[in-house]
């Protein structure tokens, strides 16, 4: 979840000015604690496939932690995987993935 001025969180929930209820509040601190929690548990699959403490996963690094938690994914998935992560801007990623 990407951080949003107190203005936009305002706006994304319709109230304006009005102000945030009880349930809209606990709603918000809810969906902002689930996303830590995936972001942390991300992080922490990053780091046990990144055995060389690098900071990035190679394209060798990330089929092989594949073969590991998905034997049965096609090779071809995750090569576009692969591709699609290294096309996304930094700002979109958990991690650095670099070809060598």
């Amino acid at each position: 979840m990407e951080d949003l001025t107190f203005s936009e969180l305002m706006l994304s929930l319709g109230v304006g000015d009005a102000g945030v209820s009880l349930e809209q509040f606990l709603d918000i601190v809810r969906k902002k604690k689930e996303a830590q929690l995936y972001q942390n548990e991300t992080r922490r699959i990053f780091t046990a496939f990144d055995i060389r403490y690098r900071g990035f996963l190679t394209l060798e690094d990330f089929k092989k932690a594949f073969r590991q938690v998905a034997p049965k994914l096609p090779e071809r998935t995750v090569l576009e995987v692969f591709r699609h992560l290294v096309h996304l801007p930094p700002s979109q990623s958990f991690c650095s993935i670099r070809l060598l």
